[in-house]
């Protein structure tokens, strides 16, 4: 079965983040290897081994809806469930305009519906959400292949902070809600998670919302009608189950480094916040100085010679921080070609458009 991959840049939060029940992943430390603690045993008799992370990122998944909805088997939303909801808030609606009272009339599409639980399966691993079957364990060892590949760093970090991720699908879901008769009965399945992480050093203040990463994975199948899903004792979820799993991973996986805080950018704001804290220490330190003018000018030499030093380099590593350094060199040979001719004489800026140009073209593909 050839899948139909939606990759999304970040899922609607349709589910809240403080569930009822929470499944944490410890960290595997030393030669001590920490089970996973299941706050809340898993349902219907799905017997989950426990697990402990080799990477140093802790993991945390929420199986509990704002519903108080077990997410971690698959449900099923068919087409009267969700035309039937919908009739309902849009009587509920005008009712409440009659009578005078103000009332958004809101349509839910399909993907808004967690679905009805599925009773006449005899293998409920077959059912399982990914999350319960492999796929924590694919991403933990993505994070340590992360590692292993940079290089850059002799040591590995360590993490106050969870990589939490909240399942927003797991499920069967009608295909078309107008479909003809032939493929009325025609469902998709669906798996989605949002993956959300507080950056290190953030934390909530007073008016100030700790800042995060987030991202999300969403796979979807090709339609089959129910009566396929059903066979073998849904054999076709099981098979589609381990394709929902790379699937998510793979989406996932360019965004990790953005999670672990080793990408570019969040290196490059590190060495500027460390210049910066330098530079604030300097100046503190020229209250008592005999010459607090001139040693101030110290230190905003120091301060300058820091970005040379640590900033620009990382910036110049990255693909814009290239573009940006070709337009610099575009515009030098243009100043250097003016100069040769007239000493005296600065190039017209019609002479720098084939350097911005280049540049946006440049911008553009790095993006």
């Amino acid at each position: 079965m050839t899948p139909t991959l939606r990759p999304l840049a970040t899922l609607a939060l349709a589910i809240t983040a403080s569930f009822a029940s929470t499944t944490s992943f410890a960290t595997e430390t030393g030669n001590t290897t920490a089970p996973a603690i299941i706050v809340a045993p898993p349902p219907l008799g799905l017997s989950i081994p426990r697990f402990a992370t080799k990477s140093p990122l802790p993991l945390s998944i929420d199986f509990r809806s704002k519903k108080d909805e077990q997410m971690d088997e698959l449900r099923i939303v068919r087409r009267a469930s969700v035309v039937g909801a919908n009739v309902t808030n849009v009587a509920v609606g005008v009712t409440l305009a009659v009578l005078g009272a103000s009332s958004a009339i809101n349509g839910r599409t399909k993907d808004d519906f967690y679905g009805d639980e599925i009773k006449d399966e005899q293998d409920t691993r077959k059912l399982a959400s990914p999350f319960r079957v492999g796929l924590p364990t694919l991403l933990d060892q993505k994070i340590v292949d992360l590692f292993d590949d940079d290089s850059e760093d002799a040591a590995k970090p360590s993490y106050k902070n969870t990589l939490s991720i909240t399942p927003i699908a797991w499920n069967l879901v009608y295909h078309e809600l107008n479909a003809d008769k032939e493929h009325e009965d025609d469902y998709v399945l669906r798996f989605a998670a949002r993956f959300t992480k507080v950056i290190e050093g953030e934390e909530d203040r007073f008016m100030h919302k700790a800042r995060s990463v987030e991202r999300g994975c969403e796979y979807v199948s090709k339609p089959q009608s129910l009566a396929s899903w059903q066979q073998n004792d849904y054999e076709a979820v099981a098979e589609a189950q381990k394709v929902a799993t790379q699937a998510c991973i793979d989406q996932v996986a360019p965004f990790l480094p953005a999670f672990l805080g080793i990408d570019s950018n969040t290196k490059i704001r590190a060495a500027q916040l460390n210049c910066k804290n330098t530079f604030k220490q300097c100046v503190a330190g020229t209250d008592g100085a005999a010459e607090p003018g001139a040693a101030k000018k110290l230190c905003k030499e120091e301060y300058s010679q820091c970005v040379r030093d640590d900033v620009k380099p990382m910036i110049s590593m990255t693909p814009i921080g290239q573009c940006k350094d070709t337009f610099a060199a575009c515009k030098a040979t243009v100043i250097d070609k003016a100069r040769a001719l007239n000493p005296n004489e600065k190039p017209a800026k019609s002479e720098f458009v084939p350097c911005a140009t280049e540049y946006k073209t440049c911008v553009a593909a790095a993006r």
